[in-house]
């Protein structure tokens, strides 16, 4: 995350160019692969839920800047290696892809994605937080995709939407608990890491919406009838330009803020970045594909598959067990999720 896909060509397997000669819809309409960003999803969803478990362990006693620092250093190289030893992409037209021939979805997603990854980790680091609660206000950002997607990529949608968005939110308000739910009470939850949380889903929205777009517009007829294909990025390479610029600003940052002068005190908390630098980037090449072979709004949705694994290893790791609020809130927003991502769309 070759050439582009005709509008009717399906999207490849990453790296590969994709099969124009078979692939359309009787209507003429762009063919998905819902099944495919299904596995590439739910896959995505574990290993990002293994990198909220080990960030969220690393940033109790290393800098926040450190931490997403090594989690993006480790991404890079691992799109990097996926690319040259695996897919088998030729070095110097991979790099070139990556950093000279990136475009304004490129950017938009990088910079994006980097603003979500800064307040993501703020909000890991914030031990208050438990795991589970964090990462089910990460997941709003599948709901904000679903609103923003169709104005942005004019992808359709439909009357589900009305269903969908009042259950999300319901799930929401059992998670975060305002005081004129508990009559007047203080919520439990601090507000600090709550609005850090939800900001970073907010950006992570737009990001997802332009990790579909990366994968190239239609074609659109020059002149004399000649259609002029637009450009795609590969998996690889849309990674490797994301996860480079986020490691540059993080450890930039950590350098300046003399963040490595301590390194005694949290020397600890390697192997975790590690762990979270792998399963994540890992997990960026998995959800880079996924948008690439469906509907930005039907695949975001499948995200919430992380959710309840991070409450799993939140309650095994930290022994921090969701509470019944969270545990209904959760349910709300899988639930409904989930409905919006795999019943058939009506016409």
């Amino acid at each position: 995350m070759a050439a582009p896909p005709a509008p009717d060509a399906p999207l490849a397997p990453p790296g590969e160019t994709p099969d124009r000669s078979t692939h359309a819809h009787a209507d003429g309409g762009e063919k998905t692969d819902p099944v495919g960003a299904f596995v590439l999803m739910t896959i995505a969803g574990a290993l990002f839920a293994a990198m909220n478990a080990f960030a969220h362990q690393a940033a109790a006693a290393a800098p926040v800047s450190v931490v997403a620092g090594a989690r993006a250093s480790v991404g890079a190289i691992i799109s990097f290696l996926f690319a040259i030893l695996v897919k088998r992409t030729p070095l110097r037209p991979f790099v070139a892809q990556a950093y000279l021939g990136a475009n304004r979805p490129m950017w938009g997603r990088t910079l994006f994605g980097t603003a979500a990854m800064a307040c993501t980790f703020l909000a890991l680091g914030d031990q208050r937080l438990p795991l589970a609660d964090a990462a089910t206000l990460f997941n709003l950002s599948p709901l904000l995709v679903a609103c923003i997607a169709p104005f942005l990529l004019h992808e359709p949608t439909d009357r589900r939407l009305a269903w969908t968005l009042p259950l999300a939110v319901a799930g929401v308000l059992a998670i975060l608990r305002p005081s004129f739910l508990r009559g007047g009470a203080p919520s439990s939850l601090p507000a600090t890491p709550v609005f850090t949380a939800i900001l970073a889903a907010f950006f992570a929205s737009f990001a997802m919406v332009l990790l579909r777009s990366t994968r190239g517009g239609r074609q659109e007829p020059e002149k004399g009838g000649v259609a002029a294909e637009a450009h795609q990025s590969s998996v690889e390479a849309v990674a490797l330009h994301f996860s480079t610029f986020a490691a540059i600003v993080f450890l930039g940052f950590a350098c300046f803020s003399g963040a490595f002068a301590t390194f005694a005190s949290w020397k600890s908390s390697v192997p975790s970045m590690l762990g979270a630098g792998i399963s994540a980037g890992c997990a960026q090449l998995a959800m880079t594909a996924a948008y690439r072979r469906d509907r930005a709004a039907r695949v975001a949705a499948l995200g919430y598959l992380n959710v309840p694994m991070s409450a799993i290893l939140g309650a095994v790791l930290h022994r921090q067990w969701p509470t019944l609020f969270t545990f209904v809130g959760m349910m709300l927003i899988v639930g409904s999720g989930l409905f919006g991502a795999l019943m058939p769309r009506r016409k």
